[in-house]
């Protein structure tokens, strides 16, 4: 969201990579949630559905994001959502 980008309130302290990374996952899982609600403003989803190596492999995102949206979500199904969407995209021009 956006095209500026900043780090902001860092100390000796607090710079670490895992602190660093939490906020970018925070963030993430704001702009989804912000995004989601300007494309259905009365939030009508009742579940969400992640794909993608991220929300594969990072429990946190996951977890950032079911806060945001409070409804059940699940993973695709897949690994290889490129390779599956291609097939489904030729199996339809087939048709």
């Amino acid at each position: 969201m956006g095209d500026r980008g900043a780090i902001r309130n860092i100390t000796t302290d607090n710079l670490t990579v895992g602190s660093l990374f939490r906020a970018a996952f925070d963030h993430m899982a704001d702009n989804y949630a912000h995004c989601a609600s300007r494309l259905s403003p009365e939030r009508a989803w009742d579940r969400v559905v992640l794909s993608g190596g991220l929300a594969r492999n990072v429990p946190y995102l996951r977890e950032r994001i079911a806060s945001r949206f409070a409804c059940p979500l699940r993973l695709h199904g897949t690994e290889e959502e490129t390779l599956q969407g291609l097939l489904v995209l030729a199996a339809e021009t087939r048709g």
